[in-house]
């Protein structure tokens, strides 16, 4: 497992950890569990209920307030400003229960460690997404750059083989035996270069595999390809044509030192799969995300992270039109 496909895992994980520490807050808030309040020692209307439900409204709003309050801070955070926003938090948690004190009503301290960790989290996500950008935006310079050469070594395959032809004219229509030679020469000379120039066309090019599916489609059917662009531009060329009526679910993809080599070698192990199999320039394989995660690792040895995806537009229309 490479750099880049940690950082997603901890992203998935860091994510997980916030969704499951908030949810414990929110019970925390329901249940008033978070704040300590002192029963049966005030009556309203001569009954110990009237104050007591006086006492659970003022402590409700308490809890509202800091809710809020702290949500909105959290939602300010930056990789920059983590402990002002901490200290921010810890300011609002004890002016509410100062404010809270002449009805001996207190926030418990674990309101402030909760934040203050959901902080901590939010921290982390946003340092793991900034270097998985980081990573991702030297991908994108590396292909940057790995197009510009080959777009000068197909200008140079170019004119070796317009050159190779003059000389295999001139060699037709040669008459010394040693200018023949020495054409001939040239010409093998030059047909070296350009099986070179073919070579570094054809090999160790830099690139995305990628795993997508469409709900114009059967289910379990999955298209395998390549970009040497971002996903995201590539999802849009193929969302976007009349051929498809949703955009396309990403399941995932993985940057490749040599993509064609890649995706060549799952299209084969899959070729069982294949739904055309007449035309094997059609990368649609009838099989299921495990098999092809299980593929990935044990012809490429590569961990490609897959997950069970369906586009927005294709549900809202699902239960609109009862599909």
């Amino acid at each position: 497992m490479n750099n880049k496909d940690d950082i997603k895992n901890n992203i998935k994980d860091i994510q997980k950890y916030l969704k499951e520490l908030r949810a414990y807050q929110n019970d925390r808030y329901k249940t008033f569990s978070c704040v300590e309040i002192p029963y049966n020692q005030l009556k309203i209307n001569k009954t110990f209920q009237g104050g007591n439900d006086m006492l659970e409204s003022v402590a409700e709003l308490a809890i509202d307030t800091f809710d809020s309050k702290t949500r909105e801070l959290v939602s300010k955070l930056t990789i920059n400003n983590c402990d002002d926003i901490i200290n921010r938090i810890y300011d609002i948690y004890a002016n509410l229960n100062e404010s809270l004190a002449v009805f001996r009503i207190e926030l418990d301290e674990e309101c402030y460690s909760l934040k203050a960790k959901e902080c901590w989290y939010e921290y982390d996500l946003l340092k793991q997404k900034k270097m998985l950008k980081e990573i991702e935006q030297a991908e994108k310079e590396i292909l940057k750059e790995q197009l510009k050469e080959e777009r000068q070594i197909e200008k140079n395959k170019e004119k070796r083989e317009k050159e190779r032809m003059n000389l295999q004219y001139k060699y037709m229509n040669a008459k010394d035996k040693e200018e023949k030679e020495q054409i001939q020469q040239k010409i093998r000379d030059l047909s070296v270069l350009i099986d070179g120039d073919e070579y570094k066309l054809t090999h160790n090019r830099c690139g995305y595999v990628y795993v997508v599916s469409n709900n114009d489609m059967s289910p379990n059917q999955y298209k395998i390809g390549i970009t040497r662009r971002t996903v995201a531009e590539r999802m849009k060329e193929l969302g976007s044509g009349a051929s498809h009526s949703f955009p396309m679910n990403v399941h995932g993809y993985v940057w490749c030192n040599d993509c064609f080599q890649v995706e060549s070698t799952i299209h084969k192990a899959l070729g069982h799969c294949r739904v055309n199999q007449l035309n094997p320039k059609k990368e649609w394989f009838k099989t299921t995300l495990d098999e092809i995660k299980a593929a990935f690792k044990e012809h490429c040895n590569i961990d490609i992270d897959l997950e069970d995806v369906t586009d927005e537009a294709y549900e809202f229309s699902k239960k609109e039109l009862d599909i």
